[in-house]
C-alpha cells in the first residue's frame, strides 16, 4: 500500500485549506494505491458543539 495524498478542504467550497487553518469542520481526503488500484475516501471532520 502506498499513500498518495492527504488533503484537508473546506467542505462547502472544496478548496484546500492551508496548514495553519483554524476551522470547525473540514473534509479530509485520503488516497492510497494498493496493487495498482487507487482507493480514495473522504471523511467530514467536525467539532462537536454543546
Amino acid at each position: 500500500m502506498t499513500l498518495e495524498y492527504l488533503d484537508l478542504a473546506d467542505p462547502q467550497t472544496l478548496e484546500a485549506l492551508p496548514d495553519d487553518a483554524h476551522l470547525h469542520e473540514g473534509l479530509l481526503t485520503i488516497a492510497v494505491t494498493v496493487e495498482g488500484v487507487r482507493l480514495i475516501d473522504e471523511y467530514l471532520l467536525a467539532e462537536r458543539r454543546s
